[in-house]
């Protein structure tokens, strides 16, 4: 999960790899999506690239052992 709408829309805007109109959509989804972050066990902060693959590594390191 991206700390904000905001701050994801930053990111993808700043790649420039992307249309605008798939930045939209993108953006959209996202909104769409956080509507069910109840429905999960986990949810990773996508803040900090360290910290969410520390968290990431540990959180399945723990369903798989």
């Amino acid at each position: 999960k991206p700390p904000s709408i905001d701050v994801l829309s930053h990111r993808l805007k700043k790649r420039n790899s992307e249309t605008k109109e798939s930045i939209t959509v993108r953006i959209e989804k996202s909104v769409h999506e956080m509507k069910y972050l109840d429905k999960f066990d986990k949810i990773i902060l996508n803040d900090k690239l360290e910290d969410a693959s520390k968290n990431i590594v540990d959180t399945v390191k723990k369903f798989i052992f």
